[in-house]
């Protein structure tokens, strides 16, 4: 697989998709950079310490989907949900059961898949990697540490909404 598309999508995202795989050599280009001049927000990392917050590109974010009242109210609805998910997990922890851990997994990930954020969709990752054979212990240790950095990114995702009109 070269690309994904998610839905929902608009149009123009579609025809922008289209365009980078089947139109002019102009079509060809990068993604836009992560926004990199807003202030780092930091959070706790597995170990403790404080993990530099990288910032949802807003700009990107309103040209796909229209107006910043539209993305702000995207992420606030994003955050929102993530933040429910990231509460189910901890009774999840407390009796680990993998088939239902997978089962979370599966839907925060898709859930965060619309967003197309790089780092959520990492700590996902890492989380899901060898799930099925690390030890309950690790799964809860693992798992308490993904909740901190899920709340942390869901922290400055929520302080960057607030900022748009």
């Amino acid at each position: 697989m070269d690309d994904c598309l998610v839905k929902p999508t608009r149009l123009a995202t579609l025809r922008e998709y289209l365009s980078r795989w089947f139109g002019t050599d102009s079509a060809w280009q990068a993604a836009p950079a992560e926004a990199v001049n807003a202030p780092p927000v930091s959070g706790p990392d597995a170990h403790g310490g404080a993990e530099p917050f990288v910032p949802v590109d807003l700009s990107h974010m309103t040209q796909l989907w229209g107006s910043e009242s539209t993305v702000k109210a995207l992420l606030d609805s994003f955050v929102s949900s993530v933040r429910e998910d990231v509460q189910a997990l901890s009774p999840l922890l407390e009796r680990i059961e993998v088939e239902r851990l997978r089962e979370w997994h599966h839907r925060v990930a898709g859930a965060a898949s619309v967003l197309q954020y790089p780092p959520l969709l990492n700590a996902l990752e890492d989380y899901r990697r060898d799930i099925t054979v690390k030890t309950p212990e690790r799964l809860r240790s693992d798992g308490l540490a993904l909740a901190r950095k899920c709340n942390a990114m869901l922290d400055g995702i929520e302080e960057q909404a607030a900022l748009l009109a």
